[in-house]
């Protein structure tokens, strides 16, 4: 559903509507910025800090659950500073390779995760909630994208994501179970597609805005 998701994408009356500079930043988005796009649009927007539109019920958990993470996050910041200067190779240096550079790579392969995730020529995006429930469940709407299964144990399955649209409470030891089970009543209606240089770039080049009337990329 547009905006309910990561990696919405804009209509072409919408795109042509953007200022230049948001235009330019959409294009260095679906153009393999997906660090960026990730940090900005996902991270720093919808993730770290509980966000306005968040439900009133949940905030206040939300704000105890952030607090230890910033918490965290400002002990690290100076425990790196402080094994920096003692080592006589600066603060700095030892804040790109223990905190900046870990983190921006953890950003870019988020952002390629939820794009691989959303992403497709096939899977059709929504205006509202409404109209995507008119269409069919989350089963036809998502893409089970195939990655080696050593990373499927690293990344705790999260490639597994039709199964996790069906049932987001299905826990990730749990995930692989049931995507595979998920692929057999589905049959040849499951989307599955083979992660690879070659399909990425497909997608970032047929997949950048989106006809919401006609229902097509």
């Amino acid at each position: 559903v547009r905006g309910a998701n990561s990696w919405s994408p804009f209509s072409p009356d919408e795109f042509r509507a953007l200022p230049r500079w948001r235009r330019l930043l959409e294009r260095v988005y679906r153009g393999g910025g997906f660090g960026l796009y990730y940090l900005v649009e996902r991270w720093a927007r919808h993730k770290f800090v509980p966000i306005a539109a968040l439900d009133p019920a949940w905030r206040r958990a939300a704000w105890i659950d952030v607090m230890p993470l910033a918490a965290w996050l400002v002990a690290l910041v100076a425990a790196l500073v402080a094994l920096g200067a003692a080592a006589g190779h600066g603060w700095l240096a030892s804040l790109w390779w223990g905190f900046a550079l870990p983190f921006l790579v953890w950003n870019w392969s988020m952002g390629l995760t939820v794009f691989l995730q959303h992403t497709h020529f096939s899977v059709p995006w929504f205006r509202d909630a409404a109209h995507a429930a008119r269409h069919g469940g989350q089963e036809e709407l998502t893409v089970h994208v195939r990655y080696p299964r050593w990373y499927g144990r690293l990344s705790h399955d999260i490639m597994e994501h039709p199964a996790h649209h069906i049932n987001p409470l299905i826990p990730c030891y749990r995930l692989n179970a049931a995507q595979t089970r998920l692929l057999e009543v589905l049959g040849d209606a499951a989307i599955v597609e083979r992660v690879g240089p070659r399909y990425i770039r497909s997608l970032m080049r047929r997949c950048k805005l989106y006809d919401y009337d006609r229902q097509e990329w």
